[in-house]
């Protein structure tokens, strides 16, 4: 019995001090990309109670920050101990501007030494502010359906953003119908995540008077044609509710109309060698290795274009110097889909085989873009890759402005393909001959005998 107690005590003072611990948090939750349009919740949460200071909301709007507390009781040698650690405080912010803003530390008191939070960064992209004119809220209307473009003159090519918005002066209860048109002319790529198509309902006073808000949907619009392109009206059916959730009613509207002008990409300036990119790109080259000896029969290169624009351009024509020759690429692709459009990662991986000795210089190797900011052709290049070769199996001499090479056979390089041939007309040994008429009769002449 001795020995029990001895063993239980450690084990209670043990969590007794585990509990004497300050705990002392901070993190927000947001959907995936936040924009000046959306709200972020931050959670702060401490596991004792002391002298709480809220961090400093500068590039916010903030609300709430009312303390709530949630937690168990534990028994503790026939006595009732509270767990206090679960002290929950919760703001709901509105980003000011765009850029990268910081949420300050929060700072906790307890028993005279001081916890702060770590601050927290948020990159804030630009939202799809909405202009309400005067005549376009119905003070007698039920429900209300606006649908907003972040541009209206675009060129082929680029991105815009298309925000879908329900207004009310009642109450949600539920969502019925939703109708969203496929729109000729765009390729389409939703920007919410699952969490938020849970349609959370927000205030905002418009004209003087509240309505309930809910974002619908949100979605990325590439131009794929040119000319002036209509967005037809979605429609909407949900049924509404008093402030007393007593009487409900059903109500279904359409929203605007947009048009959106697209401009088709000039003609004057463009480069040979463009292959239909559109927004603002780079290009960078490596390769695997700088020195090849004997053990080397080639080595890779990779041509990697990354920037922020549309996806459907061709691949780049990367064109080597006389002394080096490459089998086809292999290609990999990586996108991460935004409301400031779609960042793209185009990789080429080249294998790459010397025809010569010698010391060589490698590009560079230039991409062209349409910059629809500028209204501009552009071009990217790399630097240039310097690769020595000094190879013995490479004996040959190129002949002067040809690729033919007297290889040795033994070492096997890349080969050209034979452009000419020397073909010999051979004597019919068996067709036409005795034999052939002889082998075709005998099935007769036995059958007969």
């Amino acid at each position: 019995m001795v020995r029990q107690v001895l063993i239980i005590l450690p084990l209670l003072i043990a969590g007794i001090t585990g509990w004497s611990q300050v705990d002392f948090s901070a993190s927000i939750q947001t959907n995936g990309e936040v924009t000046t349009d959306d709200q972020i919740q931050l959670t702060i949460s401490y596991n004792k109670k002391g002298q709480f200071s809220p961090p400093a909301f500068n590039d916010f709007h903030a609300n709430g920050g009312r303390e709530s507390w949630s937690g168990s009781h534990m028994i503790v040698n026939g006595k009732v101990v509270r767990d206090d650690r679960q002290f929950i405080r919760k703001y709901i912010l509105q980003p000011k501007k765009k850029g990268k803003l910081v949420i300050e530390a929060a700072k906790l008191t307890v028993d005279g030494k001081t916890y702060l939070t770590a601050p927290i960064t948020i990159d804030v992209k630009k939202g799809v502010k909405p202009q309400y004119g005067a005549g376009e809220f119905d003070p007698n209307a039920q429900l209300i359906a606006k649908m907003f473009a972040s541009k209206r003159d675009i060129y082929k090519g680029e991105a815009i953003t298309v925000t879908y918005k329900a207004y009310t002066p009642f109450r949600f209860r539920q969502l019925i119908n939703l109708k969203i048109e496929s729109y000729k002319g765009f390729s389409k790529h939703s920007l919410l995540s699952d969490k938020i198509k849970q349609y959370d309902v927000k205030t905002e006073t418009i004209h003087g008077r509240q309505y309930q808000v809910i974002t619908l949907e949100r979605e990325l619009l590439v131009a794929t044609n040119s000319g002036e392109i209509k967005l037809d009206p979605f429609e909407i059916e949900v049924l509404l509710t008093d402030g007393w959730g007593f009487n409900t009613a059903k109500s279904k509207v359409k929203s605007n109309p947009i048009t959106v002008n697209v401009k088709s990409l000039p003609q004057t300036g463009q480069p040979e060698d463009f292959t239909g990119a559109v927004g603002q790109f780079d290009i960078t080259a490596e390769s695997s290795s700088n020195l090849l000896t004997e053990d080397d029969d080639g080595f890779d290169l990779k041509v990697t274009i990354s920037g922020k624009g549309n996806v459907d351009f061709d691949d780049p024509k990367i064109e080597l110097i006389k002394e080096f020759d490459a089998y086809p690429p292999e290609s990999d692709e990586n996108k991460r889909i935004s409301s400031s459009g779609i960042s793209i990662t185009k990789s080429y991986n080249y294998f790459t085989v010397p025809l010569q000795n010698g010391e060589f210089e490698l590009g560079p190797f230039s991409f062209s873009y349409f910059d629809p900011e500028v209204g501009q052709y552009k071009r990217a290049s790399t630097d240039p890759i310097k690769v020595k070769v000094d190879n013995p199996k490479i004996k040959a001499e190129r002949i002067a402005g040809d690729k033919k090479l007297d290889l040795d056979p033994t070492v096997k390089e890349l080969r050209f393909i034979k452009t000419e041939t020397n073909l010999e007309d051979k004597d019919n040994f068996l067709a036409g001959s005795g034999k052939f008429w002889l082998g075709l009769g005998s099935p007769v002449l036995l059958f007969l005998l």
